[in-house]
């Protein structure tokens, strides 16, 4: 379940390796910025959040440490960190492999996720600025027009936009943090949720709903949309997980 985009119909898979060199433009600016061994920690993680390295591809120190230039030290130095970031595995003597993501865990995310959504709604429903306001009109209106352009890459960055926006504008700094921590986990799930005709639309209808709630200043209204916001799209991400489930098994 990543979000990386699927081959166009005929093109030749792209294999482990691929994917990594893929990786290579984001390298060099994390290169640029950083020592090596947290250059290549950086990379791997946005390669695995962001989907362009999927679960099961191998992390494999002397493979990583060819593609990027460096030493094994710093690979595996970087590979540590994901593996306690619980970003990737261990396999028998192939090294590391990037973690599925299992039911369970994405259960525990939306768990989270509700909370801590309908709490930020509930603060910002209280002491959203004009501006906010404004501005997250601004953002669903962008992912309105991503939709019509059939653009899922641009619906999904306007929507983490806008949660975003909406936990900046309870004015806590605990609640920003853990909703940043919180998308992260959420990006590594398939991006097909976007891809959804039926959900698209009322995923834009909810945020309408939340703009009204909380320009109405209204707290209970604001918090109680904003979790059945997260409880939808939770339901849609099993629907998917076990869709995906199914046609690995047939394949089989």
């Amino acid at each position: 379940m990543s979000q990386a985009i699927d081959a166009e119909p005929g093109a030749v898979p792209m294999s482990t390796g691929d994917r990594l060199a893929s990786l290579h433009e984001r390298w060099i600016v994390h290169s640029s910025e950083a020592g090596a061994s947290d250059a290549v920690y950086a990379t791997l993680r946005e390669g695995i959040i962001l989907g362009h390295l999927r679960p099961g591809d191998g992390l494999i120190e002397e493979h990583v440490a060819r593609q990027f230039g460096v030493s094994r030290t710093p690979v595996r130095e970087a590979l540590q960190r994901l593996r306690a970031e619980g970003l990737a595995k261990p396999i028998g003597r192939r090294g590391l492999v990037v973690r599925t993501v299992s039911e369970e865990e994405m259960a525990e995310v939306y768990t989270v996720r509700a909370m801590l959504d309908g709490l930020a709604a509930r603060l910002a429903a209280t002491i959203a600025l004009p501006s906010e306001i404004v501005h997250l009109r601004w953002i669903n209106q962008g992912i309105e027009e991503a939709y019509r352009h059939g653009d899922t890459q641009e619906m999904s960055k306007r929507s983490l936009e806008f949660h975003t926006t909406v936990a900046r504008a309870s004015r806590n700094g605990l609640i920003d943090q853990f909703n940043t921590q919180i998308l992260d986990r959420v990006q590594r799930f398939s991006q097909s949720l976007y891809g959804r005709a039926d959900r698209s639309c009322t995923m834009i209808h909810e945020h309408d709903l939340l703009i009204a709630a909380l320009e109405a200043h209204d707290p209970d209204e604001a918090e109680r949309i904003a979790r059945e916001h997260v409880s939808m799209a939770h339901t849609l991400r099993i629907e998917i997980l076990h869709d995906v489930q199914a046609a690995d098994e047939k394949s089989d």
